[in-house]
């Protein structure tokens, strides 16, 4: 499984935690500051929301770069190598 992002534009807060719900998935609202770090990977999927700034994330194993504005959708398989800088 590959890195994926979707842009979607406006963020409806109701709607994204209600699919999270309905999916049996938790939600959690997290305020990252500014971070450009090295390659890594979790033992996790993770999904997430952009909410605002702007986050580039590579796929270490492609060398593809996702840009991420607010409203994009984000998954990250467990074991995808990957490294992000936020601004």
């Amino acid at each position: 499984m590959t890195i994926r992002t979707e842009q979607n534009g406006a963020i409806d807060a109701a709607a994204v935690e209600q699919d999270m719900r309905a999916r049996q998935l938790h939600t959690l609202q997290l305020d990252v500051p500014p971070v450009n770090n090295a390659a890594h990977w979790h033992s996790f999927d993770a999904e997430f929301l952009v909410l605002t700034g702007h986050l580039s994330l590579t796929d270490a194993h492609s060398q593809r770069v996702h840009e991420c504005p607010p409203g994009t959708r984000v998954y990250v398989p467990a074991r995808s190598l990957h490294a992000e800088r936020l601004s």
